[in-house]
């Protein structure tokens, strides 16, 4: 999913309002995974990796949030918020930890979401 995501902390530190609605966000291919190092299989709701990528490549856009949580969804946008992992300003090897939230908005693209026609939807059966 194409998304626009802005960063809503600094190393830890939350960002003013103003600096928030100016604040350029970042574009990429949002993903939303269980599958993250010392996940406890018998967890029925684990916390997530959320990664943001370049479209069509592998790279990351912006470090991931490690133990991540989507805390609220309405129709502006998504809020997930997890724990960052920063390389150390004091150190090339070591690396910090920080609070993090991302505002995440859907990149709507007005060609694609036209082209969609009642038509084009397939029935979906579930199984009981």
């Amino acid at each position: 999913m194409l998304v626009d995501v802005v960063e809503m902390y600094k190393r830890g530190q939350r960002l003013e309002r103003e600096s928030l609605r100016v604040a350029q966000p970042h574009r990429g291919t949002l993903s939303l995974t269980p599958d993250r190092p010392g996940r406890d299989p018998r967890d029925r709701n684990p916390p997530l990796l959320a990664g943001l990528r370049r479209p069509g490549a592998l790279s990351w856009v912006l470090p991931p949030l490690d133990q991540a949580r989507v805390v609220r969804i309405n129709p502006r946008g998504m809020l997930i918020k997890g724990r960052q992992e920063l390389q150390s300003t004091r150190s090339s090897r070591s690396s910090d930890w920080f609070d993090q939230a991302w505002w995440v908005r859907l990149v709507a693209q007005p060609v694609d979401a036209a082209a969609l026609e009642f038509e084009d939807v397939q029935p979906v059966h579930l199984a009981y």
